[in-house]
């Protein structure tokens, strides 16, 4: 499920199409709830037809000249969802609306409610994490071993806080006393994927003694080089090649390799060449069929560009359209955006000087 939708729909008011009622918000914590909707009863149709929801939210202002975003936590095909980045302590609304058939309905009206406070122990659990206070932190582990997985107001377990933090102390207490490698955030993130793009290769390799997923994909679809390589960890980027982590692994969804990724993210020339030293592919595709120089191009990375000519990359390859890397950059330097413009008439001289 994506954190934030990127391609939101715009209800009408004047739509032919029915609302639905209010989603029902059940399953309550300090950080998560279950939201549910149903079709309109108006609106029979096969499963295989059902339309596509898309669900908003918004915090409630305590303060009543202010009003928070709204935000789409959902859009599908189900009838409910799962979210766990709720803020302890806060009043919510929430409401659905949904796409059928190129026409969007109108909103439903909005259900409020309010999360739970985050447990006390909880609370005491990540204070002693962020003070880096190991003895308090066992003494309360001592006295409730359930607190070792409680989540704190940004969606992370106690274990996840100290990986983000590379507290590797930390982190082994809350190992010896079960914490679970593979809680999962509902944007994807794990305790390990924390770690790698926060660039601690010993909580790491912590993780990892403990049995935490290594080379499995969290639901993003990522593995953790390739959040080693968003986070520009040369060490753990270096640590997994090593372990014997294909230097060409895809993605889920994107299909990017960790060469890829770290062109489209802008990621350091120091991991980029050496994923290349490793045998990197230049000429594998992504589920668009762009090549890495293709992304570099479009993305107007330069030194990437340079980089990747230099180890051999064809500027001549194309993708599904017909369109290789010398015509994106042909088309990017004469309609591209104004800042950019000079940049791309550099990639393209680039391109056109290059010879195999």
């Amino acid at each position: 499920m994506p954190k934030w939708s990127l391609s939101t729909f715009v209800p009408e008011d004047s739509s032919s199409l029915e609302p639905t009622s209010p989603p029902l918000v059940t399953q309550l914590t300090h950080h998560s709830a279950r939201i549910s909707w149903s079709l309109p009863s108006s609106l029979s149709v096969p499963h295989s037809d059902r339309p596509c929801f898309q669900i908003e939210l918004q915090m409630c202002s305590s303060d009543a000249s202010k009003e928070n975003p709204q935000k789409t936590i959902y859009q599908g095909y189900a009838l409910f969802c799962n979210y766990d980045e709720l803020v302890s302590s806060q009043r919510y609304r929430v409401r659905v609306c949904y796409k059928y058939k190129g026409e969007v309905s109108p909103w439903s009206g909005a259900s409020w409610f309010d999360t739970h406070p985050l447990p006390s122990t909880g609370k005491d659990v990540h204070r002693a994490i962020n003070n880096w206070n190991e003895d308090q932190l066992i003494e309360l582990l001592r006295e409730d071993k359930v607190s070792v997985d409680i989540p704190n107001d940004e969606g992370l377990s106690p274990l996840m806080n100290s990986a983000k933090k590379g507290y590797t102390n930390i982190a082994k207490v809350l190992l010896d006393y079960g914490a679970d490698t593979t809680f999962t955030t509902s944007s994807g993130k794990t305790a390990i994927s924390m770690a790698c793009f926060h660039g601690h290769v010993e909580m790491v390799e912590l993780l990892i003694s403990y049995h935490a997923p290594w080379d499995i994909p969290v639901k993003s679809g990522l593995y953790p080089i390739h959040s080693a390589v968003s986070g520009g960890n040369l060490e753990v980027v270096r640590f997994f090649l090593d372990k014997g982590v294909c230097v060409d692994l895809l993605e889920v969804g994107t299909k990017w390799t960790p060469l890829m990724r770290g062109v489209v993210v802008g990621t350091t020339l120091e991991i980029l060449e050496l994923l290349l030293e490793k045998g990197a592919s230049t000429s594998v595709r992504d589920d668009e069929y762009k090549t890495p120089l293709m992304l570099a191009v479009i993305n107007g990375r330069e030194e990437i560009v340079e980089l990747l000519l230099k180890f051999g990359s064809d500027p001549h390859l194309s993708n599904k359209y017909s369109k290789n890397a010398v015509d994106f950059a042909r088309t990017l330097s004469a309609d591209g955006i104004a800042h950019s413009v000079q940049r791309h008439v550099r990639i393209l001289k680039m391109l056109e000087e290059y010879k195999s």
